[in-house]
Parts: structure tokens; sequence; C-alpha cells
């Protein structure tokens, strides 16, 4: 075996870094984009070509390309200048869109989960059948583990505090509201990337998704 010179290490390392130019270019779009239609948006840290997360804790993160780079992500502006300071000079990062019951058009997530044998395509389907089908133009996106993000933005009066926020409110499914955030396209996790469902990739937020008071089961 053929030990790496400092300047072999120096070639790879520059190497890796081209390749991951292109996907990380295009998740700075995605946050221009984003923050300029009115999304809060959140710095998340990305995922290096073996997959280990760029935090701390390395190889041994459980949540890798899914967490935020700031400590203080549910309080902070939001804004693109934000984003910046945590993503300029970063040579993999992700993004995240933040959800706020307090923000002017409260939104909704509501995530459906198949990755190990989760029911979630099952329970969507029966919580569709009791309550109408979602419009195409909820879903927002396709996860790398085959799962699907539905955003929806709330009819005026509806106060998304008096909704679910938390994880398998029915099995399968997730529904947030608050002080939450979730990976976007086109994120990259060491599964694989996450993919928008419809063009353009986002809408104004204004005018965005389908209205919904949406028929999950009350929090207890």
């Amino acid at each position: 075996m053929t030990a790496l010179t400092p300047e072999a290490l120096r070639t790879t390392a520059a190497t890796q870094q081209e390749s991951a130019a292109p996907a990380t270019e295009a998740v700075r779009e995605a946050a221009r984009t984003a923050a300029g239609l009115g999304y809060l948006i959140v710095g998340l840290h990305g995922v290096q070509e073996d997959g280990i997360c760029t935090c701390q804790k390395g190889a041994s993160c459980v949540a890798a390309g899914k967490h935020p780079r700031g400590r203080n992500w549910q309080n902070d502006p939001g804004t693109l200048t934000q984003f910046r300071l945590h993503a300029d000079g970063q040579a993999a990062l992700n993004l995240g869109l933040r959800l706020d019951a307090r923000a002017p058009v409260p939104l909704v997530l509501l995530d459906v989960d198949t990755k190990h044998g989760k029911p979630g395509a099952g329970s969507f389907a029966q919580l569709e059948a009791e309550c109408g089908a979602l419009p195409e133009d909820a879903l927002l996106q396709m996860t790398p583990s085959g799962g699907r993000h539905y955003l929806l933005r709330l009819r005026e009066g509806v106060d998304p505090r008096a909704l679910p926020n938390r994880a398998d409110v029915l099995p399968g499914i997730d529904v947030f509201t608050h002080q939450r955030q979730f990976v976007l396209a086109p994120s990259r996790t060491a599964v694989g990337a996450y993919n928008f469902a419809n063009r353009p990739i986002l809408r104004p937020i204004l005018g965005s998704y389908s209205d919904s008071s949406t028929c999950c089961p009350p929090p207890p």
C-alpha cells in the first residue's frame, strides 16, 4: 500500500471540493430563491463525500446533514444574510425551511415517512379517504428515503398552535407547525438528495400551496 503524501492529500481534498461545488451552489441558489419568496431559511450542516456530517460529531452524528449550524436558529431572522453567516466558505452545506406559528403566513408540514418499514403511505391514504385528497401542488418534495413532504398554508383564523406539532400524529406521519425546520431540496444526506416534486421549485409564500385546516387528530 502506498502512503499518501501531504501533497496527495491536498490534491484529494481539492478534487472533493470541486466535485461538491455544483451541488453546493445549487443549495445556495435555492436559499436565494426561498428567501426572496419570503420563506424563513436555515443553514444546515452538510455531508462530506463519504456521507459523514460536517458537524463536530462527524461519523457519530445521528442526523447527518439535517441539523442547523446555528444554536439559536428558532429565533434568528431566517434571512439570506443570516444563512450566509453560516454558509459562506463552507464546502458542504444544506438548506432548511423553518416553520413558525408567528410568521405572517403560518405553514404546516406533513411528513409522510416510509423508511424502515414505517406505514406512512398507508396512513396518508387513510387520511385522504377520510378527509379528501390534497391538491397536487401541496406535494413539495420527495425525500431520499422515499418519503414525501407536503406543505400547507392554513386558512385565515386557524391558529397553528391548536394543531399537532410532533412526530407520529398518525403512524408514519409527522405534523410540524412551530419552531421546527425541515431539509429542503436540493440538499443531500448520506442516503441521497431531496428532490422537488413540482416546478417552479417554490412559489411566492402568499400564494403558495393549498389552504387547509387539516383534519389531523388534535394534540393531546
